[in-house]
């Protein structure tokens, strides 16, 4: 009697204790279950990126996940990175699932395409040009300004093209700016020369020499040396007497 009641009791304990097991894998399979995350998408906060053409710019980027229970997730973005971005702000949206769990977790962020490249100059290197009088020479050129986004972009110079530039050395600066505000500057040189009618008389005429000053002074010299007797024909000594000729005259051709 007393070892069937002992064995009952045994059986109950038995019991009992299998249940109280049972509950407790359960309850710590229920906690792990509710406590575990979707993947974690990492993500930029934004992209600002630069405008390549009026329409549309390939823009790259990259996206992470990681989870507690996977070694590798992948990442899905759309648009995907790559892709071409139309000018303003478009939202990505990118999601990433935990193959152990089912559990997707979620990421998103603006992609912003912006001009910020400013306008491009194609100005003359340097302009050389004669002065067309003594107030200088009257000057055209051509300065333009092209924008990736905009295309042809208006263009101010001083002084402006046809403008008269004195004598000497003047600068031309030129500014462009585009509908992005994006700003550019360009320079370049007009030399402005003096014409041959513009130099004084003493530059004009080329120093003399020493002997050539000499004989300016003194042309008496070498025509006195040029005639001898020898250079006068013998019709025109016959005529010539020495009561014709006054004294100084012979004094000269003597010597």
């Amino acid at each position: 009697m007393i070892r069937g009641k002992f064995f009952g009791c045994f059986v109950t304990i038995f019991f009992l204790s299998y249940s109280i097991i049972l509950l407790q894998i359960g309850f710590a399979q229920s906690t792990q279950l509710t406590t575990t995350q979707p993947p974690s998408v990492e993500a930029p906060p934004f992209i600002i990126a630069r405008a390549t053409s009026p329409s549309w710019t390939q823009v790259n980027f990259q996206v992470n996940a990681s989870s507690t229970t996977s070694d590798k997730i992948s990442v899905y973005c759309n648009p995907a990175s790559g892709s071409a971005f139309p000018m303003g702000s478009t939202i990505v949206l990118c999601a990433a699932k935990d193959p152990a769990t089912s559990l997707v977790g979620y990421a998103m962020f603006n992609v912003t395409v912006k001009d910020t490249s400013p306008p491009t100059f194609k100005v003359p290197h340097s302009i050389l040009k004669q002065a067309d009088d003594l107030q200088g020479a009257n000057i055209t050129y051509n300065a333009n300004a092209s924008d990736t986004v905009d295309g042809n972009t208006v263009t101010t110079c001083d002084p402006p093209s046809g403008s008269t530039f004195p004598l000497g050395l003047n600068q031309v600066k030129c500014t462009a700016t585009d509908k992005s505000g994006n700003k550019a500057e360009a320079s370049f040189s007009v030399i402005i020369g003096q014409t041959p009618s513009d130099e004084s008389p003493e530059e004009a005429i080329p120093a003399l020499s020493q002997n050539e000053t000499n004989q300016l002074k003194s042309p008496e010299s070498t025509v006195s040396k040029n005639i001898t007797d020898d250079s006068i024909p013998e019709t025109v000594s016959k005529n010539i007497t020495d009561d014709s000729i006054p004294e100084t005259v012979s004094k000269n051709i003597t010597d």
